[in-house]
C-alpha cells in the first residue's frame, strides 16, 4: 500500500499518533489504524480482497478519515467495484480533496469511465490556490525547520521554534531576527508549538524528544515537558515534564484563568498555581491531541484529535462533542487552532491538496 495519508509537515504528529495507538488500544480510531496495518500486509502480499476487506472495517470505525476513504476506493477499483469506488472518489472530488487520483496505479480500471473522467474535470476546476495573503518576511537560515509560532500582540515581536536545534528565535518589530531561548538547553528536544502569555509575561512552548532533534537517540527517551520563559529576557522561568511514557507533547494553550493546556498522545492541563501535569478527563476520550485553544470565557477547549476532527471539550464537565461540518468541508489533518475574534481558526495539512 502506498502512502496516501497526507502532506509531508504531517509527519511528526503521524509519528506521535501511531504510537498511541497501544495506549488507547480501545479507541475506534485506534482499532482502524490497526485494520490499516493489516490491509498493508494483505495489499503487499496481493491479496487485494483482504485489503479491501481490512480498509472497509477501518472506514466503519473512522469515516471521518479521508485518505481512508481513499484508499478503500482504490481497494474497489482494484477488486472490480468500480461504482462503488467512484462513489467514494465523488465525496473525495466535492470536497475538494485529491491524494493524485488522475495517475494512481490502483485505480487503472476507472481511468477509461466517462465518470472517473468527469470527476477529473471536476478536480481541475475546483482545486485552485486562493491566496489572500501577503510576504511578511523570509528566513535566511538554513535548517531551522520552524514548527510553533507565536505572536505578542503588545510589542509585535513574533516567536517561533526549531524542531531541529530546540532554538527559539524573536523577530522584533524592525524585523531583526535572534536567538531568544532554546529548549534545548535541558535535553535534545525540538521546540514545537508555542504560545505567548501576556498576563504572566511567560512565553510557553512545548519541547519534544523525537526524531527530527539533533543527536537524536532512540535508545535515549527523553520526557517530553513545557517550559516557559520570561518573555522580556527569555530566562527559563518554568520547566514542567511530562510522563516518561508519554510519546510526545505537541501544542499549548493557555486558558483566561492561567491553567496550560498540553496536546499530544495525551491531553494534560497545568492548573494555574501547580506545578504538576494532570491528564484532562474527557468522555468520550479523544484520540490524540494536535492544536487547541480556549474559548475567551474560559469554559470550552478546542482541540484537533487529526485523524478525526474539531474536539469541544466542557471544561466544566468533560464533555466532549466533535464539531459538525458540511460534507465537502474536510476537518481531517487539522494542526493548529487559533481564537480570534469570535472566529476558530483552523491550519489544515493533513490532506491533499
Amino acid at each position: 500500500m502506498k502512502n496516501k495519508q497526507g502532506a509531508q509537515p504531517a509527519v511528526l504528529l503521524a509519528c506521535l499518533l501511531l504510537l498511541a495507538v497501544d495506549a488507547l488500544a480501545e479507541h475506534p480510531v485506534a482499532e482502524a489504524q490497526r485494520h490499516q496495518r493489516e490491509a498493508t500486509v494483505a495489499y503487499q502480499a496481493g491479496d487485494y480482497a483482504a485489503y479491501t476487506r481490512s480498509m472497509e472495517r477501518a472506514y466503519e470505525l473512522n469515516p471521518m478519515s479521508y485518505p481512508t476513504k481513499y484508499n478503500l476506493a482504490c481497494g474497489y477499483a482494484r477488486t472490480g467495484r468500480a461504482k462503488d469506488a467512484l462513489e467514494l472518489l465523488e465525496q473525495l472530488t466535492l470536497a475538494q480533496v485529491d491524494f493524485g487520483m488522475a495517475s494512481d496505479p490502483d485505480l487503472e480500471s476507472l481511468q477509461k469511465l466517462p465518470k472517473f473522467l468527469e470527476l477529473l474535470e471536476m478536480l481541475e476546476a475546483s482545486i485552485k490556490p486562493i491566496n489572500n495573503s501577503t510576504l511578511r518576511m523570509t528566513i535566511d537560515q538554513l535548517g531551522i525547520m520552524a514548527e510553533g509560532i507565536a505572536l505578542d500582540a503588545a510589542t509585535g515581536r513574533l516567536f517561533f521554534g526549531s524542531m531541529r536545534s530546540g532554538d527559539i528565535y524573536v523577530i522584533d518589530a524592525d524585523g531583526q531576527t535572534s536567538k531568544f531561548a532554546s529548549v534545548a538547553d535541558s535535553g535534545t528536544y525540538g521546540a514545537i508549538g508555542m504560545t505567548v502569555d501576556t498576563h504572566r509575561n511567560i512565553l510557553w512552548s512545548i519541547g519534544t524528544w523525537f526524531f527530527m532533534a539533533e543527536n537524536f537517540d532512540a535508545e535515549d527517551p527523553s520526557a517530553s515537558g513545557v517550559f516557559g520563559f520570561d518573555l522580556e529576557t527569555g530566562e527559563l522561568k518554568h520547566h514542567y515534564l511530562a510522563d516518561i511514557s508519554v510519546d510526545g507533547l505537541n501544542d499549548v494553550t493557555v486558558a483566561p484563568n492561567g491553567d496550560v493546556y498540553l496536546s499530544g498522545s495525551v491531553l494534560y492541563v497545568l492548573k494555574a498555581g501547580t506545578d504538576v501535569i494532570e491528564v484532562v478527563k474527557t468522555s468520550p476520550e479523544p484520540f490524540g491531541s494536535n492544536g487547541l485553544t480556549v474559548d475567551p470565557t474560559g469554559s470550552t477547549l478546542f482541540v484537533s484529535s487529526y485523524p478525526v476532527g474539531i474536539g469541544a471539550i466542557d471544561i466544566q464537565s468533560g464533555e466532549l462533542h466533535y464539531l459538525d461540518a458540511p460534507e465537502n468541508i474536510p476537518l481531517y489533518g487539522i494542526d493548529g487552532l487559533y481564537w480570534y475574534a469570535g472566529d476558530l481558526i483552523g491550519i489544515q495539512n493533513g490532506i491533499l491538496p
